[in-house]
């Protein structure tokens, strides 16, 4: 069984065409974030690895 749900009527609107029509807005139960901070993607871009050189004549085999 469904249960009846109000909804918020806004304006009534006469015409000659159809005769009675009603303005229905629908509201959300929860309202939904709009504005959501973005990760901090670029913390992990910063951390560079440091670059090992190494000079082929310095090692011994």
């Amino acid at each position: 069984m469904i249960p009846e749900r109000d909804f918020f009527v806004g304006e009534v609107a006469l015409s000659q065409v159809v005769p009675l029509s009603v303005d229905r807005m629908i509201v959300p139960d929860c309202p939904t974030a709009t504005k959501t901070p973005e990760p901090d993607v670029f913390e992990e871009e910063e951390e560079e690895e440091e670059e090992v050189v190494i000079n082929p004549l310095d090692v011994s085999y």
